[in-house]
C-alpha cells in the first residue's frame, strides 16, 4: 500500500515550505517524515521547539533521532525538538538503515498503526512486528 491508499494527506516528492512543514506538525495527530535524516534541513530544530502541541512524529531517515553526547554537558538532537513541542510520541532510528527495509518497515508500521488504532494496540508491540519484515533483520 502507499500513504494514499492507507488515507493520509501530505507531500510527496516535493520540498515543503517552511510553512507547510509546521502546518503538517501543528495541524495533523500523526507527522510522517521519510526521507533523509529528520527534516531539519526543511525546518531547524529551535523553530520545531518553539511550536506548541504537536502530533505524534514518525521520524523514517537514517539516525533520525539519534543524539550527541557533550561531555558534561546534556546531549543535543533534533529529537528533544519534537519532543519539547509538545509530541507525545517520536519514533525513529538510531543508526544509518538500508532504504528497501526502512520503505517495509515505515509501511508495516503505519498500516498496522492504522488497522489498530481504535483497538488500542500499543506502539511498542506495532514497531516490533514490522521490524520482522526487514531483509537484513540483525543490521537494522
Amino acid at each position: 500500500p502507499t500513504f494514499h491508499d492507507l488515507g493520509f494527506k501530505g507531500l510527496i516528492e516535493n520540498v515543503p515550505t517552511e510553512q507547510e512543514f509546521v502546518s503538517y506538525l501543528t495541524d495533523y495527530d500523526l507527522f510522517i517524515y521519510c526521507g533523509h535524516n529528520a527534516g531539519e534541513k526543511y525546518l531547524k530544530r529551535d523553530d520545531i521547539a518553539k511550536l506548541d502541541n504537536i502530533g505524534a512524529v514518525l521520524l523514517m531517515g537514517c539516525s533520525s533521532v539519534a543524539s550527541h553526547n557533550h561531555g558534561d554537558f546534556d546531549p543535543t538532537g533534533i529529537v528533544y525538538s519534537y519532543l519539547t513541542a509538545g509530541s507525545p510520541l517520536v519514533v525513529g532510528n538510531l543508526w544509518p538503515v538500508t532504504d528497501g527495509d526502512l520503505d517495509k518497515v515505515t509501511m508495516s508500521i503505519v498500516s498496522q498503526w492504522k488497522k489498530s488504532y481504535q483497538d488500542c494496540v500499543s506502539v511498542s508491540h506495532i514497531i516490533s512486528k514490522s521490524r520482522k519484515s526487514c531483509k537484513l533483520k540483525y543490521i537494522n
